[in-house]
């Protein structure tokens, strides 16, 4: 009876380390980058402060990769800097999209807010930068 005792904790502790390995490649899968996760509150409402706050938390615990975090204004100016130039789209908040099919349609005020020339056959157009949630190209 003593001798069967050995072969089935070494069972066991096999099984255990085969459950840590599965389990240890889901939490590598599960793992965002920051920008998604960046993405992602601010589609829910948070606001700049919280979304990074909540980010900076989230990557001290390893569930979101270490990288900083892509804001959407930073994606806008990147997308009017591309050449050739694509279009692109800006979501809202409230579920408005605004559709940028040239580079100037498209620009910044001096206080960083999203200016628009010629969109959504509006003649001009201020976004407020808090509640731009995505954007993306076409």
């Amino acid at each position: 009876m003593f001798s069967t005792l050995p072969q089935r904790k070494c069972f066991l502790a096999s099984g255990f380390v085969q459950a840590q390995g599965a389990v240890n490649a889901t939490v590598t899968r599960l793992v965002k980058t920051s920008t998604q996760v960046y993405r992602e509150l601010k589609a829910v409402q948070f606001s700049e402060a919280q979304v990074m706050a909540l980010v900076e938390i989230l990557q001290a615990a390893g569930v979101v990769e270490p990288d900083a975090p892509e804001s959407e204004l930073e994606r806008i100016e990147r997308y009017l800097m591309a050449e050739p130039f694509e279009p692109f789209v800006i979501e809202m908040a409230g579920g408005k999209s605004y559709r940028i099919e040239r580079r100037d349609q498209c620009g910044f005020s001096r206080h960083g807010s999203v200016q628009l020339n010629g969109v959504n056959d509006m003649r001009w157009c201020l976004l407020n930068s808090i509640n731009i949630i995505r954007v993306k190209k076409l």
